[in-house]
């Protein structure tokens, strides 16, 4: 499938922080600590169909966050034949990889 990148949307910054008082801003107290600015927000990136063995697969990254969603099925179910419409069965596997970037093992 070929790659795909989503289109960032317009960010209005100044209707996200009316309450917030523009002298404040300016005065450098409102500071981030990683270095971006108040009204930038994190890269992201989609993809959809990065793997081609499952039924439907999409990639997904903001920042440093990224999600890989695989989709497999419909596959019968041999216990029950028969199946409600509207049911969804939802098998989630996590994989953290914070202990390879520290010092705690």
């Amino acid at each position: 499938m070929s790659n795909y990148r989503a289109p960032l949307p317009h960010y209005n910054f100044r209707s996200k922080t009316e309450k917030i008082d523009e002298e404040f801003l300016k005065s450098g107290i409102f500071k981030r600590i990683n270095s971006r600015e108040n009204n930038e927000i994190r890269d992201m990136f989609i993809k959809l169909g990065e793997d081609g063995y499952s039924d439907a697969s999409c990639f997904y990254s903001l920042g440093n966050t990224k999600v890989l969603t695989l989709i497999y099925g419909p596959k019968p179910d041999s216990k029950n034949a028969t199946y409600d419409k509207g049911k969804v069965f939802l098998e989630i596997k996590s994989l953290s990889m914070n202990a390879f970037g520290t010092t705690d093992k």
